[in-house]
Formats: structure tokens, sequence, C-alpha cells
């Protein structure tokens, strides 16, 4: 197995009712360094993803930026594979969050209902989400975004494919 030493570590974050937990990891899968937020402390979602982003990018930068980390799983309750969005999470304090809401406090362009249109086309709704990721105003642009789709029945990766624009 060979491991590409250029990006040498990966961030993991576990979203849950009480404290969200994130840590930078290694290849051998070492916890090199952790914080913690109180999820139930932040009435607004927006407070909540400024108090993550204040707490994990000093992390990263004890471990050389940004440019240092492969990728970043999340765990967080009610999580829809097909959507890509956490709904009705009982244990979350977001509640009542509509479309509009969320357009305004995540920073998405053309609104919340585009964003989640759903998956008529996989390889495209998995293109246009990482798209929006990579120019999320709180994503660092050395951060690396991979289009990647997961067979559920097999488990098998693959890249999503660019498509001619017609």
């Amino acid at each position: 197995m060979t491991i590409n030493m250029e990006k040498p570590y990966v961030v993991g974050m576990d979203i849950g009712g009480t404290n969200t937990v994130f840590g930078v990891v290694d290849s051998r899968g070492n916890v090199l360094a952790s914080d913690s937020v109180k999820t139930q402390q932040y009435a607004e979602v927006n407070e909540y993803v400024d108090a993550v982003c204040k707490k994990l990018l000093p992390l990263l930068q004890q471990f050389g930026g940004a440019e240092k980390i492969k990728g970043m799983g999340v765990g967080a309750p009610n999580g829809n594979y097909y959507t890509g969005t956490i709904e009705f999470a009982p244990n979350l304090p977001w509640k009542g969050i509509t479309d509009v809401d969320i357009a305004r406090s995540d920073g998405a362009t053309g609104g919340i209902e585009e964003w989640l249109r759903g998956f008529g086309d996989v390889n495209e709704a998995v293109l246009e989400t990482a798209r929006i990721i990579r120019n999320h105003p709180l994503m660092p642009r050395e951060l690396r975004v991979f289009s990647l789709i997961m067979d559920p029945v097999t488990g098998e990766v693959r890249p999503a494919e660019e498509t001619e624009q017609k």
C-alpha cells in the first residue's frame, strides 16, 4: 500500500446532539489533535458553523494547513444519503428552518430549492454539490473537493464524470 505523504491527514467530525467533536487524524488512524463545541449552545445554525470553523481552522494550521488534508468525513444524525442533508434530527437544536432561512445562512447561490433539488441524475447532482462545496465562503480554497459516487449495494466507488454543457 502506498500512502501519499503530500496530504498525510484527514479530518473527522461527529455532530451529536450534545457535542460536536472533530479532529485531525494521520494515515495510521491516530488522532493527533481534537476539539469540540457544545451543539446545543447555538440557537442559530450559522452561529454553530462559525464556532466549529473557529476551533477547527487552528487545528488544521498546526499540521500545515488545509493543503495537508486529504479529506473530511462527517457523521450526523438522520443524514439523508440521497440529498446529502440532515433531516428532522430530534437531537439537534435547529428546528423549523425554512428553505429561505438556510439559503441566507449558508450563502448557497441560487437558493436552497435549487441546491437540494434531488437526484434526478446522480452524476449531475454529485458534480453540482461538489461545485457548491468548492465555492462555499467557509471552504478553504486550497482544500480539494472530489466528486465521487458510491454504489450503495456493491460499495464500488467511481468518480463522477464531467459532461458537455447542452
